[in-house]
């Protein structure tokens, strides 16, 4: 059997033929692609070169630098290119080999389940050429992008039904020696640290996350990053120390990394849905055995056990996070130190469960409801624009509730009843959202 190149949570990035779907050409990180005439892709036209157009994939952006070579026109959404020219694609996009020709190409990407035979790798392929293949491990760390989500698998990851889940602010604060690598949003702050600067001399929490290993947990971890992906400043810094998480721990770590306000950031559930539909290799979560521990869990200011002033939490999104999902809930204190669970934390003053159990009694007037409708709709509906939170205060700052003094005959209550026509949506709709 010829060797597969695999990654089982990523998908392969190809291009595939308009005009015959079965036909791809796989594209692997960083390795060109060159198409043309006959030889390539069983096209004779007289007007393309034998080598018309090169392909060069880039995992950790999720695009395509595409570059003319021939002589003739090429195009890429219908815009024509000339020799020596170079564009990006993006998925979706489409490349005509010959500008107004039927030659074309769009850019998309094998199921995550499947692996490519190294023999085919760069070459024309079938369906029945990329090869079924069970996921087991990674060999080499890759990035995946997904637009607003992106994913970082280190070396011989091994999916398990066992998830230990970590904040990488809590994790990282408990790892360094006093040192807060992220800022009170949960959002990357450089600090002006050099990027390979980590002294950790926590033993026992390094001690812990390899047990939980040892033990047949696959150790996970997520992250808001709304402000830093994207930002040329501060991602690379950020990338650098993720990749350096699995070298100081010793252990094999997923990371997921939210880079918009969307469904994927806490407390939102998209980033461990999508740990559980597809990055995990098909093998279903034990939710009872599986955890997550955070450090935004909601507690007030407070002395820690050496009697130092700790500050209160900037939130309680962790919490949630896990309320939200259904899962056991741990600070690193509570995790690591193994100090007294925190009983005293403070929740969002508007809890969308007693909507539904309670509905006669609901104040329509509530800033709290409204921004958590507000939120939802955002969630779930991209094509209302957003209303800034500054415009919500000031609305219910001047908002007086009507009164009969005024003249008016009579006052009538509007009961808010929400509907749904997708389950999903208010699952959605009774979690807490941020």
């Amino acid at each position: 059997m010829s060797e597969l190149k695999t990654n089982d949570d990523v998908k392969f990035f190809v291009l595939v033929s308009d005009e015959n779907p079965e036909q791809k050409f796989v594209l692997l990180d960083n390795e060109p692609l060159i198409l043309g005439k006959k030889q390539h892709i069983g096209v004779a036209n007289r007007k393309m070169s034998k080598k018309q157009m090169k392909f060069i994939a880039d995992y950790s952006t999720g695009q395509i630098c595409v570059q003319q070579l021939g002589k003739s026109r090429s195009a890429v959404n219908k815009q024509p290119m000339v020799k020596g020219e170079k564009r990006l694609l993006n998925y979706g996009d489409k490349v005509a080999l010959l500008y107004k020709s039927n030659h074309t190409y769009h850019f998309d990407s094998v199921s995550l389940s499947y692996g490519i035979d190294n023999n085919k790798k760069n070459s024309y392929c079938t369906n029945k050429e990329i090869i079924p293949k069970i996921p087991l491990s990674h060999s080499t760390c890759m990035w995946v992008n997904r637009g607003t989500l992106l994913v970082f698998n280190s070396k011989n990851i091994v999916h398990k039904d066992k998830i230990a889940a970590f904040d990488l602010d809590g994790i990282l604060n408990a790892l360094l020696s006093g040192k807060s690598f992220l800022d009170d949003d949960d959002d990357y702050n450089d600090d002006n640290d050099d990027d390979d600067d980590w002294q950790i001399d926590n033993h026992k929490v390094i001690g812990s996350l390899k047990k939980l290993f040892d033990n047949g947990y696959k150790i996970v971890i997520f992250t808001n990053e709304v402000d830093n992906v994207g930002n040329k400043e501060n991602e690379l810094p950020l990338r650098i120390k993720i990749e350096n998480i699995p070298k100081l721990i010793r252990t094999p770590v997923q990371v997921f990394i939210a880079n918009r306000k969307d469904i994927y950031r806490k407390p939102a559930p998209g980033m461990w849905n999508a740990l559980v539909s597809d990055f995990n290799g098909g093998i279903s979560v034990d939710m009872d055995k599986s955890f997550f521990c955070g450090g935004a869990a909601g507690r007030p200011a407070r002395f820690d056990s050496d009697g130092k002033l700790v500050k209160k939490d900037q939130s309680c999104c962790d919490r949630l996070f896990a309320m939200n999902i259904g899962l056991k809930f741990y600070t690193p204190e509570e995790y690591f130190w193994k100090e007294p669970t925190t009983k005293v934390f403070a929740l969002p003053a508007f809890n969308p469960n007693d909507v539904m159990s309670n509905i006669l009694y609901t104040d329509l007037s509530s800033n709290n409801l409204f921004s958590s409708n507000k939120e939802f709709r955002e969630l779930i509906d991209k094509e209302h624009k957003k209303v800034p939170e500054e415009e919500i205060d000031l609305y219910f700052s001047m908002f007086q509730k009507p009164s009969k003094k005024e003249g008016i005959l009579e006052i009538v209550p509007i009961n808010f009843v929400p509907h749904f026509k997708d389950p999903y949506h208010e699952k959605l709709y009774k979690m807490f959202l941020l």
